[in-house]
């Protein structure tokens, strides 16, 4: 019995933190090639990510609520309420991202200047915090989506969808748009989102269907 219950949480545990480790693996990438552009550029994108790190706290709490909702819902045969469940989440994290986007969009710059005093190191993060905003709504919805899929118990899927859109959509165009395009920390950032939002596509279509295929 205890290496039945073992295995099965192995089975469902590496997956998952495979996933983990791939996004937060994307992200430190990304901060490796930002420090290789300059020390202003990395002292920007620490105050930015620390600033959008903080404002997913709220998405990434509802989304372990939504794990424990769904598995309650699934594990005791209420299939009808797993779309209701998967479209309340989203909605919360909507609402709170726009909130949070719309203060790094307004008050970005009063909001830098509270945590640094460089002039230099403010204005870049001024504008790395506009995208932060952009990528807020993705980021929380792809969080949701993703801890959805894990109360259901799909995980395996959800990872290869999260490696793809981390490893070979994020890091690859920041890269591009930051060296060939000479978009520099912006670019990284633009890249960082265009994966986040493929993370968000992918793991939302494949949340709604497997929560609808299941009635």
């Amino acid at each position: 019995w205890k290496g039945k219950e073992f295995r099965a949480l192995t089975a469902l545990g590496i997956p998952i933190g495979l996933h983990l480790v791939a996004e937060v693996g994307a992200f430190a990438a990304g901060s490796l090639m930002v420090g290789s552009i300059g020390v202003i550029e990395l002292a920007a994108h620490q105050v930015a990510l620390t600033c959008a790190s903080t404002s997913f706290m709220v998405p990434l709490g509802v989304a372990m609520a939504i794990t424990v909702r769904m598995g309650e819902a699934a594990g005791e045969g209420s299939i009808s309420r797993l779309r209701n469940i998967l479209f309340g989440g989203w909605a919360y994290g909507l609402i709170f991202t726009g909130i949070s986007m719309l203060a790094f969009l307004l008050f970005g710059r009063w909001i830098a200047a509270q945590i640094i005093t460089d002039p230099d190191v403010i204005n870049l993060a001024t504008g790395l915090l506009v995208i932060a905003g952009v990528f807020q709504l993705v980021d929380g919805s792809q969080v949701i989506s993703s801890s959805a899929l894990r109360g259901m118990g799909d995980v395996k899927i959800p990872a290869c969808l999260g490696m793809f859109s981390y490893w070979a959509v994020a890091i690859p165009v920041g890269a591009y748009l930051a060296f060939y395009k000479d978009l520099g920390a912006h670019g990284v950032w633009w890249g960082l989102a265009f994966g986040l939002g493929t993370a968000a596509v992918t793991l939302g279509w494949r949340a709604w269907w497997l929560a609808g295929a299941r009635k």
